[in-house]
């Protein structure tokens, strides 16, 4: 996984931060000989998960990471990962969505994974504990605009 030399937790605590922190025992990873090449989260219940997030994780995230005024030059992708936990864009998860999802999850792999069973199993397992803790629904938030950070700070 891409990290900065000068800010080395900072893809992590962006993508999997506020998983690890709230939600630990749906966290999982996947390693190969070169260290982590994916992983797998979730939170039994998104709402929950997301007032956590408001209340307790973003703020200190906010005093690690202090805002980068905007000026006129174009923000690094780091600057905008960085900004990001002062204006983020959380979900509100609407009661047609949660009625019947009411857990949400994010998945990713390095593309130096070829094996496509990796993902499966992956997802399958995470699906399983979710379902162990007592989910029956699970939703995933998939941006039009996304693209993998790693390319974005490359």
């Amino acid at each position: 996984m891409w990290s900065s030399p000068s800010l080395p937790n900072l893809i992590p605590d962006r993508l999997v931060g506020a998983f690890l922190t709230l939600s630990p025992e749906l966290s999982l990873v996947v390693e190969d000989e070169t260290g982590v090449v994916g992983y797998a989260v979730a939170a039994l219940d998104a709402r929950q998960f997301y007032s956590k997030v408001r209340l307790a994780w973003l703020p200190e995230m906010c005093q690690k990471y202090p805002a980068i005024p905007q000026s006129s030059e174009k923000l690094s992708a780091e600057e905008e990962m960085i900004n990001w936990f002062h204006s983020p864009k959380l979900e509100d998860v609407p009661d047609s969505v949660h009625s019947q999802h009411p857990s949400v999850m994010s998945c990713s792999l390095l593309a130096t994974v070829f094996d496509q069973s990796v993902a499966k199993r992956l997802i399958i397992c995470l699906l399983a504990a979710l379902r162990a803790n007592g989910s029956f629904g699970v939703y995933v938030v998939v941006s039009s605009q996304d693209r993998p950070l790693a390319r974005r700070a490359a």
